[in-house]
């Protein structure tokens, strides 16, 4: 499903429903064990009754993974897409980068993660 859904992007033949379905499988995928998605939400209700937002930090070994289309990733029980929604920040890296920035000196920032 995956490679046939970049394809679709790339050729830009695609609609609002098509990138939701897509978003929902994403979804699906990355939070694939009941512990993952009870966090999620425990996490997501808890900034919420805060007032402030949730970071969602992605981090691959894999540069095949790395590649997919995380940006769309949709939560089908809030409906909506993690990127563009007030209460959550997708923030993705490869570890490469990490280690390299670590290597180098560079700091990086504490964050609170899932």
């Amino acid at each position: 499903m995956l490679e046939e859904a970049i394809a679709a992007i790339e050729r830009r033949d695609v609609d609002a429903p098509y990138l939701t379905q897509l978003g929902d499988y994403l979804f699906g995928e990355l939070l694939n064990d009941p512990s993952i998605v009870e966090c999620y939400r425990t996490r997501l209700g808890t900034v919420r009754s805060q007032g402030k937002g949730l970071r969602v930090r992605l981090s691959f070994d894999e540069p095949a993974l790395a590649a997919f289309p995380w940006e769309f990733l949709h939560d089908p029980e809030e409906d909506s897409f993690l990127v563009i929604s007030a209460e959550t920040a997708l923030v993705r890296h490869s570890q490469a980068h990490l280690t390299r920035a670590v290597l180098e000196g560079g700091g990086l920032w504490p964050a609170r993660q899932l």
